[in-house]
């Protein structure tokens, strides 16, 4: 018998044995691991899911299987992950609505920055596990897809809080509601029209900041579509393989 909090509990424990830096590492992957492996990338997603399950009567409650008790915590998390999508939409319309106000667009970029450290917590801690198979890949994919959208939201907000707090220019600027997450959605994607761009430094810096993102996380989906395909096969011949994330 397996509960959802037995299934918090392996996660918690396998994601501080990824993220200690050994002597194995090179030197950016014990960088990265320690940086990203804080606490404070966790906790809220960690407080989040255990609440919803204990709203939901879940968290406690026995399950036959593994895989079947990892349905609830699944379910916790996409409520999670739907709520930042809809915390950075807000946040990106009131970033433009409010763009005369310095304090409300510092608030609503430290909320996107720190989702965009969040998601790169995450990825990091799946590039450390050896021989990553799911037992969802289309779930996996999806949501790498989702957070790649997410990403974008929130470099919107930032593109829009250098315009107005740092009082940096961009070619052709962001007048309408639409334009600085079309600038961001552009550049995530290494597109670059060219009819936006950033004049000043700190735009620069952050326009190069998106773009490797955004080839991280292309990577990631490029690794987890291989790993699903992998997975099809490996359960063809093996049996299905639990999966230790949403």
């Amino acid at each position: 018998m397996t509960t959802p909090s037995d299934i918090l509990t392996g996660e918690d424990a396998e994601r501080k044995q990824l993220l200690s830096p050994s002597g194995r590492d090179g030197l950016i992957i014990a960088v990265l691991k320690y940086l990203l492996g804080r606490n404070i990338w966790r906790w809220p997603y960690r407080t989040w899911v255990e609440l919803f399950l204990k709203a939901t009567g879940q968290f406690k409650k026995d399950y036959a299987s593994e895989n079947q008790a990892r349905i609830p915590v699944w379910q916790a998390s996409d409520t999670y992950m739907l709520a930042w999508s809809a915390l950075l939409v807000v946040g990106y319309l009131t970033a433009f609505w409010a763009r005369e106000w310095p304090v409300v667009l510092i608030v609503v970029s430290g909320l996107s920055a720190y989702r965009v450290i969040e998601i790169l917590s995450i990825l990091v801690e799946l590039h450390t596990q050896v021989g990553y198979l799911t037992s969802a890949p289309i779930r996996a994919v999806a949501n790498t897809l989702w957070h790649y959208g997410e990403i974008a939201v929130a470099f919107g907000v930032l593109h829009l809080a250098n315009l107005e707090v740092c009082d940096e220019e961009y070619n052709g600027g962001f007048p309408a509601v639409i334009d600085a997450i079309y600038f961001s959605f552009v550049t995530i994607a290494t597109v670059g029209y060219g009819d936006i761009s950033p004049k000043g430094t700190c735009g620069k810096l952050l326009v190069v900041s998106e773009v490797v993102v955004g080839m991280v996380l292309l990577v990631f989906v490029i690794q987890r579509a291989i790993a699903a395909g992998l997975c099809v096969d490996q359960r063809a011949t093996d049996g299905p393989k639990s999966d230790t994330h949403s």
